[in-house]
């Protein structure tokens, strides 16, 4: 399930990204790209973690992780927010890859059980 949700997280995007492109500008194209590969990274993130969470219970280690991760996200947030090469609109259009994905994978899950 967690390789069909990367995969169609990055389908969703490039796929967002071409008709953001094609139709309106190419600022909002690359702000979905960056947006997409924001959420890609940090679900890869957990995915990669994962079983460090429920497997072996390295609480301290896990926490300390998430920290990290959830810092870097606020940084890279608020230098989206200040720079200006980046669109804002895109870069949340982007941001929308993790749910557009999750209910995907969940109704393939669904398709695949009946």
């Amino acid at each position: 399930m967690i390789k069909s949700i990367a995969v169609s997280i990055a389908l969703y995007t490039a796929a967002i990204a071409c008709l953001l492109f094609a139709f309106y500008d190419k600022g909002l194209a690359v702000g979905a790209i960056l947006g997409g590969m924001t959420v890609f990274v940090s679900f890869g993130g957990l995915a990669a973690y994962w079983h460090l969470i429920f497997v072996k219970k390295h609480i301290a280690f896990v926490l300390l992780i998430i920290i990290f991760k959830y810092l870097i996200l606020i940084g890279l947030l608020w230098s989206v927010y200040t720079l200006k090469w980046i669109n804002p609109i895109g870069f949340c259009i982007g941001l929308t890859a993790l749910i557009f994905s999750l209910i995907v994978a969940l109704g393939v899950k669904k398709f695949k059980k009946s």
